[in-house]
């Protein structure tokens, strides 16, 4: 708040809305707090935070993101320095999606370091035929 710092309990659906401070009586914007910042110490595969009465909390493994995902499919929760919250709901589909993502990374710079081996073998290959292929000098003979 603006005016008198006094914090608003509110929905998380009604995040970016204006209505009256309880406290005060003044028009407010209701802003949701910010999604914390990733600490460069990774948590399992991720730093996820999840909204316990609109306070982030965290940071948490993917595989209890999962587990609550079970029960509490409407929690909101957010990467690490992410920038909107999500239902839990959607957290099982946005894991897989990631891992593929990644696999698939993984499989991209694995395939160019094979290409670049081929390449290299390739022109070693090439030289050795050259090499051979040479008529042999007067002193080898």
């Amino acid at each position: 708040m603006d005016n008198c710092s006094q914090p608003i309990a509110f929905e998380a659906s009604e995040a970016g809305s204006l209505s009256s401070c309880p406290h005060c009586g003044a028009d407010a914007r209701l802003l949701s707090p910010p999604i914390p910042r990733a600490t460069g110490e990774k948590v399992g595969d991720g730093e996820f935070y999840v909204w316990l009465d609109d306070k982030p909390e965290g940071p948490l493994q993917s595989d209890q993101l999962l587990e609550l995902a079970k029960e509490f499919s409407e929690m909101g929760w957010a990467p690490a320095g992410g920038s909107a919250r999500r239902p839990l709901s959607e957290f099982p589909t946005a894991l897989a999606e990631a891992r593929q993502k990644e696999i698939a990374e993984l499989k991209k710079k694995r395939r160019q370091e094979l290409m670049t081996r081929k390449k290299e073998a390739t022109k070693l290959k090439r030289d050795i035929s050259t090499k051979m292929s040479s008529p042999t000098p007067a002193w080898c003979r």
